[in-house]
């Protein structure tokens, strides 16, 4: 018999933006909430905030986005900046009104 032992997987919320836009919503202040809830929930986890940008963009809203979500975590939720990564990909292909939240390995 096999068997293997896997440490729990938290699955984030996505958060969505409208075009060009910087400023957290209602929705995702709530997914937010959630976010930090699940964090508490588990102490030793970190999480990487991602966002996208494409190569021909003059401003990087991704970069913005992720600021913005990043402080409304550590000012507003109390979740510890050693817990939260940042990342952005450049590129074309992906949605760049979304910041994927994903647990950090």
């Amino acid at each position: 018999v096999l068997t293997e032992t896997f440490d729990s997987i938290i699955v984030f919320p996505t958060l969505m933006f409208k075009n060009e836009e910087t400023k957290l919503s209602k929705s995702n202040i709530a997914l937010l909430k959630i976010i930090a809830n699940k964090l508490n929930g588990s102490p030793k986890k970190k999480i990487s905030i991602n966002g996208y940008s494409p190569v021909c963009y003059r401003r990087n809203f991704a970069f913005e986005r992720i600021k913005i979500v990043r402080k409304y975590l550590i000012d507003k939720l109390k979740i510890s900046e050693e817990r939260i990564a940042t990342n952005i990909e450049v590129g074309d292909g992906s949605d760049i009104n979304k910041l994927d939240i994903k647990e950090e390995k």
